[in-house]
């Protein structure tokens, strides 16, 4: 596809669809599961961040299926099995990547710093809610800034394509109903 054609697409209805779409999913996907936050000193992404990025990038992604030609769009046999391995694999990972804390989630990473350690030898079988609370919310106190980071990255990804998924599968959907 050429990129004159592309734009020619683009400019089409879709493209507002494909906006919208992105957009409720995206306001849906934030009530249900955000991503997870940094530690509490790195400041808390600014929500809209978050939100835009994740519209951009599902908006961007379901202009452009939905401006391919019917041969050349991906039917829902790919798209839907994907957004939801997609989402499952969000789900499971955020549950043992992130701790809950103060009504939102954190970041974790893998390998506990040295006062982490000790403290979790004198509190066995404490949670990782706790332990986080014991530190006032600092997890660069209890593991590593750089596997916070990574944890966070990572999951924000996941998400992100979740979100792109979902909504393309919703475009499609609205695609279908109209007999494009």
């Amino acid at each position: 596809m050429k990129l004159e054609e592309l734009i020619r697409e683009l400019k089409g209805s879709w493209v507002a669809a494909s906006i919208l779409a992105a957009f409720v999913t995206t306001i849906i996907a934030d009530m249900v599961a955000s991503p997870p936050t940094l530690w509490r000193e790195a400041g808390q992404t600014p929500e809209v961040i978050n939100f835009l990025a994740t519209i951009v990038v599902a908006a961007g992604i379901g202009s452009v299926m939905a401006g391919r030609s019917l041969e050349q769009r991906a039917t829902f046999t790919r798209i839907v099995p994907l957004a939801l391995v997609f989402a499952i694999v969000y789900f499971l990972l955020n549950a043992q990547l992130s701790c809950p804390f103060s009504g939102n989630r954190m970041a974790t990473g893998w390998t506990y710093l040295a006062d982490a350690a000790n403290h979790l030898a004198k509190n066995p079988g404490q949670g990782c809610s706790l332990l986080i609370a014991d530190f006032t919310g600092n997890t660069d106190k209890i593991w590593p800034k750089h596997e916070i980071l990574i944890v966070w990255v990572a999951l924000f990804l996941i998400y992100v394509m979740a979100v792109t998924l979902l909504a393309t599968t919703i475009l499609r959907v609205m695609q279908h109903i109209s007999g494009r």
